[in-house]
């Protein structure tokens, strides 16, 4: 009974920070980025090569995942109130910002030449998460006072991951 107990504390915690860990996650993994991504090219350590690398393969999950824990939770809210309170629509303007993180920081687009070959499947994953993110803009934002800057944080965010997809075009990896 008592571990029952526990388990179910410990569901109800992470229901309640889950959200608020994987979007602090994210944008740990993307101030990592911008601080060791040049430096992967000019420092030959193995460790800064392998948390560069680490952490350029978690980034995009993790800002994927969220979209989708970000999703998820808006939906419920949505089916158990019926609407949106003000703090659920400053949750919900989170969504911009991680189509921003899925742009990448400008000092790592790819890792390795290879990654250039894949630009179809980040096209996919272009036209995916723009939807995602849309769509949570039009499910919890729509006729909010914060709509005007999600609206602009959505072009940002599209535009910076449409920049990424160019650059994975290109020949040479930043």
């Amino acid at each position: 009974m008592g571990l029952l107990l526990l388990t179910r504390n410990i569901r109800e915690l992470w229901k309640e920070w889950e959200l608020r860990s994987l979007i602090l996650l994210s944008l740990f993994l993307q101030l990592t980025l911008v601080s060791q991504g040049r430096k992967r090219r000019s420092i030959s350590r193995n460790w800064i090569q392998f948390v560069v690398w680490m952490t350029y393969l978690l980034a995009d999950s993790i800002a994927i995942l969220t979209l989708g824990v970000l999703s998820n939770h808006l939906a419920n809210i949505k089916e158990m109130k019926g609407t949106f309170n003000p703090m659920s629509q400053i949750t919900a303007f989170w969504a911009p910002f991680l189509l921003l993180h899925l742009g990448r920081p400008d000092t790592i687009t790819v890792f390795a030449l290879a990654d250039n070959e894949l630009w179809l499947r980040q096209l996919g994953r272009f036209c995916v998460q723009v939807g995602l993110a849309s769509h949570i803009y039009f499910m919890a934002l729509t006729g909010s006072t914060l709509s005007i800057l999600a609206e602009c944080m959505i072009l940002v965010g599209f535009i910076k991951y449409g920049e990424d997809i160019v650059y994975v075009l290109g020949d040479e990896p930043r």
